[in-house]
């Protein structure tokens, strides 16, 4: 992996900060800057700020919009949030159609339903592609199982084939280390490589969800669990260990090896954090962890990009130091 596959999280009145960086930035939106007042206010679009702030519109990875789904405007992704979304998109990015939006996903909705959602969302954005964060708390987009199925859809279905992921490491749920793959029929013996550390309950619910749909949720489901397995077999190819057998329960960085080798190549990227700090984890604890180690081989083979949060205003030196953090890991 080349350094331009690591990207720096900036807010607006940081981004000439990427000119003296070999990483991209990610362009990190709060709600005041799509307020009135704000950096977006009037006719202002991306390329008006691109060019006060000096910066080349190849240099930004990503957008990270705000989260929440009540604000005005609100800018998940949510059936309310569709006009809201595409209007942004053509406003305000309209110059910059290959700068993909990372944003939020409801946390109470119906499989079935979000479907339509997308559907209808990249229906009207066209061409501009969008990656999906998961929640920091118990919801429908938490688990790694939930966020694999996803992940399947934009793998699987043409109308969703602009659909990825975003990972942030500290908002996956810890493993507990509980054996509950003996609920759902045919898990344990065709799917043996998933079966351990995948939970039938969630498997359960999506296909409760998927009951109305236009194809059998038997048949969705059977789909998706091939999906999982293949993935999982590739992440095994550059593994040292194999997370989904062995016992590696105390390693924070279990449940991010997990999701990444369920979701594989339809995760854009990785918001690297520590599951107990939420900072960027040292070197030390890249040292420390199995799990991390071999996700960083994955991702390092598949291209997908780690972007670096700093907590509060960003220096020069900051993004530097955390830029040389992630260099380190992955040399």
């Amino acid at each position: 992996m080349d350094k331009e596959n690591i990207a720096i999280s900036l807010g607006v009145d940081e981004l000439d900060i990427v000119n003296i960086l070999d990483a991209s930035a990610e362009l990190k939106l709060n709600w005041e800057d799509i307020e009135p007042g704000g950096a977006f206010e009037g006719d202002n679009t991306l390329s008006d700020i691109l060019r006060e702030q000096e910066v080349d519109g190849e240099d930004i990875y990503d957008i990270h919009l705000p989260p929440g789904t009540s604000s005005n405007p609100g800018m998940s992704a949510t059936r309310d949030n569709i006009i809201n979304l595409v209007d942004f998109s053509y406003s305000k990015c309209r110059e910059n159609e290959d700068i993909f939006f990372t944003t939020h996903a409801p946390k109470k909705y119906n499989f079935l339903e979000q479907m339509w959602v997308f559907d209808k969302l990249f229906r009207s954005m066209d061409t501009r592609e969008i990656s999906i964060e998961n929640n920091s708390a118990v919801s429908k987009w938490y688990e790694k199982e939930q966020i694999s199925f996803w992940g399947f859809c934009g793998d699987s279905l043409e109308n969703m084939e602009d659909l990825y992921l975003t990972i942030d490491s500290a908002h996956l749920p810890q493993y507990d280390g509980e054996n509950r793959s003996k609920e759902y029929p045919g898990l344990r013996n065709k799917y043996d490589n998933i079966h351990r550390s995948v939970d039938p309950e969630v498997i359960s619910e999506i296909a409760r969800d998927l009951e109305d749909g236009e194809f059998t949720s038997d048949k969705a489901i059977e789909d998706f669990l091939s999906y999982i397995s293949k993935n999982v077999e590739k992440f095994n190819e550059t593994a040292e260990r194999d997370y989904f057998r062995e016992d590696h329960h105390s390693d924070p960085y279990l449940p991010l090896a997990q999701t990444v080798a369920m979701c594989g190549n339809r995760i854009k990227s990785i918001h690297l954090n520590d599951p107990e700090t939420n900072n960027l984890p040292t070197i030390n604890d890249y040292k420390r962890s199995d799990a991390l180690q071999d996700t960083l081989a994955f991702v390092e083979q598949e291209d997908i990009y780690l972007v670096a949060e700093p907590e509060g205003e960003t220096t020069y030196q900051d993004a530097l130091r955390y830029e040389q953090t992630l260099s380190k890991m992955l040399d």
